[in-house]
């Protein structure tokens, strides 16, 4: 219960990561991913960032007009089904003709965006049909 030993402790665990995040930093392709500290350091790292920009973007929401909204809603509602088709059903198509990076990546969401939508609404008829069945079976 003394916070003198939780200070001593902390402070070096403190020490420990800020040396492997300045090992991370300095040389990233030579981190050592198995040493816990330096994992614990990628942790750290990522953590506060992820709390901070969640903050920001709840923050900027309440200036933001309602298209955008109803976009980034629709985005995030077809979003598993966008990583689901995405690579193995789209960019293994585009691939073979050797497009580059961005005209790639824009025909990518061109394409998949709208079967994501069209999985999204087979999906979403075809498990409450079922769910109507179930509960029909049921009684």
């Amino acid at each position: 219960n003394n916070p003198l030993i939780w200070w001593q402790i902390f402070k070096s665990c403190y020490a420990d990561i800020m040396t492997a995040a300045r090992q991370i930093i300095d040389r990233p392709k030579r981190r050592l991913r198995s040493v816990a500290k330096y994992e614990r350091a990628e942790r750290m790292a990522y953590i506060p960032l992820s709390i901070s920009l969640s903050l920001l973007a709840c923050r900027m929401f309440a200036y933001f007009p309602q298209l955008l909204l109803r976009s980034l809603a629709f985005i995030g509602t077809v979003s598993l089904e966008f990583y689901l088709i995405h690579v193995e059903f789209v960019m293994k198509q585009l691939k073979p003709f050797s497009l580059g990076y961005w005209l790639t990546a824009l025909l990518t969401l061109l394409i998949t965006l709208p079967l994501a939508w069209l999985l999204h609404k087979v999906l979403e008829k075809g498990v409450s049909r079922w769910g109507q069945t179930r509960e029909k079976s049921d009684k």
